[in-house]
């Protein structure tokens, strides 16, 4: 192709091709051991690893509690008292944590605190500073921080979040601040949605973890129920999903989150703003910053939209769970009162030894081959040939009354051009009205409440809008209560622009 675009001296094509040939968009994930020390995960992989993982979240805790930085003395005095009760802690040959002349003599305790403070300090974790004042402090090193982080979180046993993470989108997008500082907020309100989205993800996945608790052959009943009332309880209902379920947060503030996140999507002037600056602070994305910030803004929107559908599967898993549960505890209690039971009874009896399958008679019949002599065969074919009944006809009379019924219910069901009708019915030659004036009766209500979904919603052809009021209002001799709003028409009935 070269050689005849050169031959034909096409410059203009092969600038087109230069063009249009495909580039990829993906950009690789790097390892993170190019950012990580050699011997970084040394201490959580050796013998010691839980004294290593005391001394690291011992550390932690005192970093977490300090302005500057944790003093070294102090920590060490902390890991002396843990290493005097130790006797299991072995030394490992480490030429890198030898310890210096002046701490060789020190006590054997002490020798030991100051041997897992150097092996954390040597593999990457924490590194230390020595102040003005000649005080030393020890302090995180950044690339180990989402580890202790981790590592805290695991040893605590933190409760997952669901409410705040609602809450704190919603106060991101609702506030002043998304005016002027978009590129924060969406930053923010998207790693808010991620979080949330990993916490229920992880809900559904240890519901999933605790069924198999249930399935052990020799699991008795106070087995059962101790996994039941006690550890899933403990672990799944009471820390997480009752949480879960009593909090009304979604429902409250979804509509106006999604209701925001419209706005600022029709809004070029913000999109242009907010994407520029956000290019300041996501480098190396292989997208334009206006589409980086619409594919966060959808992927808000869209999970917002969703969560229902994963609330119901962690719904269906614990019906599951407890349902099996129950089913269990069932069969171990009346495990002689059905068929099924006395099957497995004797299979388990016979399996044990404790009965001798020739004295079990019955009237099975043993196979040995299955031909076209075989029973299987041979009653199947004997039986008489199974005909479809024919399908019974009803009489003119009840054809008619079904035909009647249905008519009637196809009459009763609103569509937009019965509610515009109700609509232009109600106005008149007036330009707007009240919607407490239209309600006289159930049915009444019932057109005012689809008269509201269709005005109000985006996108549709509908002759009338809707302007609500933040008052209360009432109809109907106060049976009626609802939103004070007034209906006014957009454009005539055949289609024309009433204004």
């Amino acid at each position: 192709m070269d050689n005849y675009i050169k031959s034909t001296g096409g410059a203009l094509i092969h600038n087109l091709l230069d063009i249009l040939s495909p580039v990829s968009p993906v950009k690789t994930m790097e390892s993170p051991f190019k950012h990580l020390p050699e011997r970084f995960f040394s201490p959580l992989a050796s013998r010691n690893r839980e004294h290593f993982a005391y001394a690291l979240l011992l550390f932690y805790e005192g970093f977490l509690s300090s302005p500057t930085g944790v003093d070294r003395d102090g920590l060490v005095d902390k890991l002396e008292r843990y290493c005097e009760n130790l006797t299991g802690m072995e030394q490992e040959e480490d030429e890198e944590t030898a310890l210096e002349e002046g701490d060789a003599s020190a006590p054997l305790p002490r020798k030991m605190a100051l041997y897992l403070l150097k092996k954390i300090m040597k593999t990457g974790w924490i590194s230390e500073e020595t102040l003005q004042d000649f005080t030393r402090i020890v302090n995180i090193e950044s690339r180990a921080k989402p580890f202790f982080e981790a590592l805290h979180m695991t040893a605590t046993g933190g409760g997952v979040e669901y409410e705040s993470h609602i809450v704190a989108i919603y106060s991101l997008f609702c506030s002043d601040a998304s005016a002027d500082n978009g590129h924060y907020i969406v930053l923010r309100a998207h790693d808010h949605m991620m979080r949330l989205l990993d916490s229920l993800k992880v809900l559904s996945q240890n519901i999933k973890g605790h069924f198999e608790m249930l399935f052990p052959a020799d699991l008795d009943i106070p087995g059962i129920l101790n996994a039941h009332y006690n550890e899933y309880m403990k672990e799944i209902i009471d820390r997480a999903y009752t949480r879960l379920k009593t909090s009304d947060n979604l429902s409250r503030y979804r509509p106006e989150i999604i209701a925001n996140i419209n706005a600022r999507l029709e809004d070029e002037e913000w999109l242009s703003v907010t994407a520029d600056r956000l290019s300041s602070i996501r480098i190396g994305r292989y997208i334009s910053p206006i589409d980086d910030l619409r594919g966060m803004l959808e992927d808000i929107r869209e999970n917002l939209r969703n969560m229902d559908r994963i609330i119901d599967d962690i719904d269906r898993r614990n019906r599951m769970y407890s349902r099996i549960s129950t089913e269990k505890i069932r069969n171990r209690l009346y495990v002689d009162s059905t068929m099924k039971g006395k099957l497995v009874g004797i299979v388990r009896a016979i399996s044990e030894g404790h009965l001798q399958h020739e004295l079990c008679e019955h009237g099975i019949f043993r196979f040995k081959s299955v031909s076209s002599e075989s029973c299987s065969t041979r009653f199947r074919g004997d039986a008489a040939e199974a005909r479809p009944s024919l399908p019974t006809i009803p009489d003119a009379a009840r054809i008619d009354e079904l035909e009647k019924g249905l008519r009637e219910r196809i009459a009763l069901q609103m569509n937009t051009e019965k509610i515009a009708k109700y609509l232009d019915a109600n106005l008149g030659e007036a330009g707007s009205v009240e919607a407490a004036d239209m309600v006289l009766s159930v049915q009444d209500y019932v057109k005012l409440l689809y008269a509201g979904v269709y005005a109000s919603a985006e996108g549709k052809p509908f002759p009338f809008g809707v302007a609500w009021g933040d008052e209360r209002a009432e109809a109907g001799d106060g049976r009626f209560e609802f939103r004070s709003h007034r209906f006014f028409r957009l454009r005539t009935m055949d289609g024309g622009d009433d204004r």
